[in-house]
């Protein structure tokens, strides 16, 4: 069963970076955030987003890139508060995902979004979660920073 969600996650990862464009729509970020928080099922995620952001983006890889932040904040910082918020910015979404784990040393912070890059070698995981975030913002003209 590992191998096979190893070999999704590849998969996905691929497609990203091969695809074109994003298919964009107008989408409800702050329902987005709210259903991808919720989908996660941990009290300890919140979400600080006011009503009516909006922006044109695929919304599909938008979920999964939260949820890929959120899972690895929730393997790294277990058992602490997890908070998405909005930095407004003109013509930018600018979404953050932020925990009181133990961070990431500066030298390393450009290295994790690597792919099969991990930190901890004795957590779970195939060291792809953060690649296809990076893909995904990529994607849509963006980037990813620690």
């Amino acid at each position: 069963m590992k191998a096979l969600a190893f070999g999704g996650r590849l998969l996905d990862l691929e497609r990203l970076r091969q695809s074109q464009t994003p298919d964009r729509a107008a989408t409800d970020i702050t329902g987005l955030v709210a259903e991808v928080i919720g989908r996660a099922g941990d009290p300890l995620v919140q979400s600080t987003l006011g009503p009516g952001i909006v922006a044109n983006v695929d919304a599909d890889p938008l979920r999964q890139a939260l949820a890929n932040l959120i899972e690895n904040a929730q393997k790294f910082a277990p058992g602490r508060p997890i908070v998405l918020a909005h930095e407004p910015a003109p013509r930018v979404l600018r979404l953050t995902v932020s925990d009181d784990g133990p961070g990431i040393a500066p030298e390393l912070r450009a290295v994790v979004f690597e792919p099969f890059h991990r930190l901890a070698r004795d957590t779970p995981g195939s060291g792809l979660g953060l690649a296809i975030v990076l893909a995904i913002a990529q994607a849509h003209g963006g980037s990813c920073e620690v």
